[in-house]
């Protein structure tokens, strides 16, 4: 079933050329790009309460970047990738933040500023899921992150520790 599924998204995107895919990167992040800056645009509308505006410009961005992607290395690969193990957790909480941004944006039940915080929550997410899925393509890049965030915390926390000592 996998395999039908494979080859009706191969056949929907025919076989490109290498320039036809780098116009069709390129086309969709100027795209996004644009719409990066529509949404930076909307950021005072998001703070003076009306969220949507920047929520949809914000989420069309990443949509258009990752469909950037699809140009690259073909949908159905790209797929493959996003669903690999090492990255599927990322993948999906990037895909459920840009939902809930989306929510948060046209849920009218919530007060103005929890809107607000949970859509700027989101719009966070989004940013850390991407990272981390980015970080994924380059070799021992999230083992280092991981390794420096120890350190990190183990000074703090030795930091405060030998404060409390002294008190």
């Amino acid at each position: 079933k996998l395999e039908e599924l494979e080859d009706q998204c191969c056949g929907c995107c025919p076989a490109m050329t290498y320039q036809q895919r780098i116009v069709g990167y390129c086309a969709c992040i100027f795209v996004s790009f644009c719409l990066t800056i529509g949404a930076a645009t909307r950021l005072g509308e998001l703070l003076a309460g009306d969220p949507a505006p920047f929520a949809i410009f914000y989420t069309l961005t990443n949509v258009m970047a990752v469909c950037s992607s699809f140009f690259l290395s073909g949908p159905c690969t790209q797929i493959k990738k996003m669903c690999d193990s090492t990255r599927f957790i990322a993948t999906s909480v990037f895909f459920l933040a840009m939902f809930a941004t989306l929510f948060f944006a046209f849920y009218s039940g919530l007060p103005g500023g929890a809107q607000i915080g949970l859509i700027v929550l989101c719009v966070f997410i989004q940013w850390v899921a991407l990272l981390w899925y980015t970080l994924s393509y380059i070799p021992y890049a999230r083992e280092y992150i991981c390794t420096c965030a120890q350190e990190c915390c183990y000074d703090s926390c030795c930091r405060c520790m030998k404060g409390s000592d002294a008190a």
